[in-house]
């Protein structure tokens, strides 16, 4: 029941506060702000935020807005939904990627083996056209191309700093957001001061790293797994400022990555998903 929106009407049973209103009503009856008011255009908060948006940014707010008034949901669960929309919508986009880094996983050894090849050869003998030729013969044996990974990050990066600003904007602008949330994080509008929040995100974010950096094929070196260490805990002080509102959109993303790497580590999904399998 946290999860949606419900309007209160507790506190407003004294007499002088419905006197109150009625003042109020009687002003609003003058027919002068009546004839302004229905010239008026009904402007929403999310129009409000949106206005000065770029385009991307705009769109995920009105995507967020949509989801919040078609399902009901509170603005925190609405944002997670959407998240988790917008991560399931890229899901093919993520098998591709995958596939791509396994094929150069595998085909790592026949490159340096080339690059050896080349070295021990004379340089005068060989064009620089011979080189890339050879080079497209391996990559076209494997069917990938180094730059498919970069396509996948250069997508996922920007969907990750479209909703940073789309959402983060949305708490400042929007005041409803400061009562969209639940539980110790009624107010997504204000950092988390019990720091659950940045916690919980450099878990994931750790978990998510040495989760991904397996799904080739190969385990985690030491060093990415210590990098990977480091970069999770300085997520606390550097995320600790955030707005809660942004959170809920990172914690749901960082599981999304981990749900979808527990399903990859099920027997016969790689294979159903035509993702090669590295030799040992």
């Amino acid at each position: 029941m946290s999860s949606y929106r419900h309007m209160s009407t507790t506190g407003s049973d004294k007499p002088d506060k419905f006197e109150l209103i009625g003042d109020v009503v009687d002003v609003l009856k003058d027919t002068a702000v009546e004839a302004v008011a229905s010239q008026a255009p009904a402007v929403n908060e999310v129009a409000v935020a949106a206005y000065d948006c770029w385009l991307p940014v705009a769109s995920l707010q009105y995507v967020i807005d949509a989801v919040h008034s078609f399902t009901g949901l509170n603005w925190w669960a609405s944002i997670a939904v959407t998240t988790l929309l917008i991560r399931g919508a890229t899901l093919p986009l993520l098998i591709n990627e995958l596939k791509a880094t396994t094929k150069m996983t595998a085909m790592k050894p026949r490159l340096v083996e080339m690059w050896e090849w080349l070295a021990s050869k004379d340089v005068n003998s060989l064009s620089v056209v011979e080189v890339q030729n050879e080079i497209k013969k391996l990559f076209k044996e494997y069917g990938s191309t180094p730059f498919t990974p970069m396509i996948g990050l250069f997508i996922r990066c920007s969907i990750f700093i479209s909703s940073y600003l789309a959402i983060t904007t949305m708490a400042k602008k929007m005041p409803s957001f400061k009562c969209g949330g639940a539980y110790w994080f009624t107010d997504l509008t204000t950092p988390d001061s019990l720091y659950v929040f940045p916690i919980l995100t450099a878990l994931t974010f750790l978990i998510t790293c040495n989760m991904q950096d397996g799904m080739e094929g190969k385990p985690a070196s030491a060093t990415k797994k210590i990098v990977s260490s480091v970069l999770a805990i300085l997520t606390v002080p550097f995320t600790m400022n955030f707005p809660k509102a942004i959170f809920c959109y990172w914690i749901t993303s960082n599981l999304f990555s981990i749900s979808y790497g527990l399903v990859l580590k099920g027997p016969g999904v790689k294979k159903a998903l035509g993702i090669p399998k590295i030799p040992d």
